[in-house]
Order: C-alpha cells, then structure tokens, then sequence
C-alpha cells in the first residue's frame, strides 16, 4: 500500500516552482505601468522560478545566496507610462536602475533607496515629481555620481577679523 501511495504522489503532486521574491517585486513593475508597454515584459512570466531571463534583467551569482539575484533592471526608452513601485526597493542586490527616456510619473519611493547595493540610478526623461526622498541624501558618493542632481559644495568658511 505505501508503494502504492508513493507512485500516487509521484504523478500527482509534481513539485510546484514558485517564483523567487526578486521575480515578484519585479512584477510590481510590470503592474505598475500601462498595457501599450506589454511589449516590453513579453517574456516576464509568473510561472518561471527566476526573472533571470527576462528581457531588461541582469542577474549575479552572490556570495551566500542559494540562487542568482537581480542586479539590473535595464527598460530605458521602452514606452513605460505608470509609475514607480515601492517595492522595487526590496531587490536588495540591485546594484543599476535604468528607466530613462520613459513616461514615469509621481514621485520616487523613498523605499527604492532600501536597496543597499544601488549605485546607478537613471531616471531622466521621464515625468517624475516631488521631491528626492530623504533616504538619497544618505546614500553613498558611489550611488549618486551619476545623478544630475549635484549637491552644490559647502561654502568655504569665512574667517572674521578681531
């Protein structure tokens, strides 16, 4: 009966992949912007068990994590007309965001800067508002470089005379 039941469980219950957190923030994304943009996430499916071959997707192997993590998100000029989702911040290893020449609207989550690996950030061209989040200021140098925002330098002190 046990041989039985096993061979039971062995045709009917094939092991379910499910699709990694990276995935589904990144389908955050995908519902955050317009249908007309559909092209762009052609091949962003919710039954694959990694986003790693997604078009616009760059994945790594980390150091002591058990599968290959995002690193990139790459959909510069791609028509992309919705906004920008909180929970893109929570692809800790993302290192570069390249969402230029897009149609982007409403403010830029202060939780996209809980990504701690992000270095890249390339949001020009599109219609964003509001102000940056206080959590950029306290970024790195590395992760604001490439920002046309530059911080003006601090005035030189004056000395005064006595």
């Amino acid at each position: 009966m046990s041989v039985t039941l096993f061979i039971f469980l062995l045709f009917f219950f094939r092991p379910v992949l499910s699709l990694s957190s990276d995935g589904i923030a990144l389908l955050t994304l995908k519902s955050a912007v317009d249908a007309s943009a559909a092209a762009a996430f052609s091949n962003w499916n919710d039954a694959d068990a990694t986003p790693c071959r997604w078009s616009g997707i760059t994945c790594a192997n980390i150091s002591g994590q058990l599968e290959p993590r995002v690193v990139g998100i790459t959909l510069s000029g791609k028509g992309l007309r919705g906004y920008l989702p909180s929970e893109l911040g929570t692809l800790l290893y993302l290192r570069r965001l390249n969402l230029h020449t897009n149609a982007l609207r409403g403010a830029i989550p202060a939780q996209l800067f809980n990504a701690t690996a992000l270095h890249s950030v390339f949001l020009h061209g599109n219609n964003l508002s509001g102000t940056l989040p206080a959590s950029f200021c306290t970024l790195p140098a590395s992760k604001t470089s490439t920002s046309p925002i530059t911080p003006s330098p601090a005035p030189s002190p004056t000395r005064s005379k006595t």
